[in-house]
């Protein structure tokens, strides 16, 4: 089966997005891994909020 991917990158920070999987971003130079795996109710729901990268993370305070 394959898994759905998507790899997104901006200037010098990327985020590496497979659903079922722990999101990675490279923000500031810097690797930083979601709380939870990323699924697509998590990514619904992050993006009807107007949610951040932050949030989908779960690294929002």
């Amino acid at each position: 089966m394959a898994v759905a991917a998507v790899l997104i990158e901006a200037g010098s920070e990327r985020i590496l997005l497979r659903l079922g999987e722990y999101a990675r971003a490279r923000v500031d130079g810097e690797t930083r891994k979601s709380v939870t795996p990323i699924d697509s109710a998590r990514l619904r729901a992050v993006e009807a909020q107007g949610g951040s990268l932050a949030e989908l993370l779960g690294l929002a305070a």
